[in-house]
């Protein structure tokens, strides 16, 4: 049997490490939790001390109900979090992002006017005028 009472978790390597092995797991009640275990185990009302005491005297009087408990959580956890068809999901995932920024650069790509291609009069109207004294104003002051 493995306990899981934390109350901030993704989801949980170790929780998934119990599963695999076969063990009943009890988690807190929080949703990363649930997602993992889905009805392969039991959650315990959210941080309810007294609730995770009554789940784990029911477990240790009834011993058939933890083994099938952690045969469910095995069998879940082969299905689901399988590491062989995670990585494939991953690579499959890389290759078809790769591909569409493939196609991405066979397509015409226009491009977006540099500034000095967009502001010449303002620049050349900023940079010929200068101030009383000579010397160059500031751009805050010429837009203002």
């Amino acid at each position: 049997m493995y306990v899981q009472p934390s109350e901030v978790e993704g989801t949980s390597p170790v929780v998934l490490s119990a599963m695999g092995c076969g063990r009943c797991v009890v988690v807190n009640g929080i949703r990363e939790n649930l997602d993992t275990i889905g009805e392969a185990g039991l959650a315990f009302f959210r941080n309810d001390v007294s609730d995770l005491a009554g789940l784990l005297r029911g477990l240790l009087a009834n011993p058939k109900w933890v083994r099938q408990l952690g045969a469910a959580a095995q069998a879940r956890a082969r299905e689901l979090y399988d590491w062989d068809r995670i990585t494939d999901q991953h690579e499959q995932l890389f290759w078809s992002v790769l591909e569409r920024r493939r196609a991405r650069r066979r397509r015409p790509f226009r491009r977006s006017p540099h500034m000095s291609q967009v502001w010449p009069p303002l620049r050349s109207m900023i940079m010929s005028r200068t101030s009383r004294d000579g010397a160059q104003p500031s751009l805050r002051r010429e837009l203002v």
